[in-house]
């Protein structure tokens, strides 16, 4: 499921430009979802640079829908 994050009041003009006035975010269990995986591998593959992702104001992740295609891309290539 993919959700719309409105981006804060407070951050810079150039910031809302580059990032879009509404951005499509997945969250640690969507993409645990799509890459059939449990939540704590999704996590251990952020936190060693293999999935990027982004952090909210309170620390949680967010995941780009396209990172996470190109990511899954990678890994059923490296499985085959």
């Amino acid at each position: 499921m993919l959700s719309t994050v409105a981006l804060p009041d407070d951050i810079s003009p150039m910031e809302k430009e580059l990032r879009g006035e509404q951005q499509l975010v997945l969250t640690v269990a969507d993409v645990a979802q799509r890459l059939g995986v449990p939540t704590r591998t999704v996590r251990h593959w952020s936190d060693i640079g293999y999935l990027p992702a982004r952090r909210t104001p309170g620390g949680q992740r967010r995941y780009s829908p396209s990172e996470v295609a190109a990511f899954a891309d990678r890994r059923r290539g490296a499985l085959e």
